[in-house]
């Protein structure tokens, strides 16, 4: 797992809305901009390698397509007195149905909780 950059009180890993914040929905994007997935912030928009690797990945890229939902959004999150942007809009979403059923995110209790095997397979996430 990461070191927080800000770690104030900070969820691993939080729903905001249908989508991921915490550390893990910061991590994600950082990743999925660092494969050249998705463009930088501020755009986040989805790139045919994101397709790509997103499809192999089994995010259900048909839903998205066919959604009159924005596809992708640059979301916020404020703790601290700090901001955090994540994934937001559909694609968001769709990330997060897949890596629950992936169980690389779980829910435990009322909160939420990422498994060794969400921050690896995010580590390896580009590599198959």
């Amino acid at each position: 797992m990461p070191k927080q950059k800000h770690p104030q009180q900070r969820p691993e890993v939080a729903p905001c809305y249908d989508h991921l914040s915490g550390l893990f929905g910061e991590v994600l994007v950082d990743r999925l901009v660092e494969l050249g997935w998705l463009e930088p912030p501020p755009d986040l928009a989805l790139t045919e390698a994101g397709r790509s690797g997103l499809a192999g990945l089994g995010v259900d890229l048909g839903a998205l397509d066919q959604s009159r939902r924005v596809a992708v959004a640059r979301c916020v999150e404020r703790r601290g007195g700090r901001i955090y942007f994540h994934m937001g809009g559909h694609l968001g979403a769709l990330l997060r149905r897949r890596l629950q059923e992936l169980g690389w995110i779980r829910r435990q209790g009322g909160a939420w909780a990422v498994t060794g095997a969400g921050w690896k397979g995010l580590q390896g996430l580009g590599s198959e």
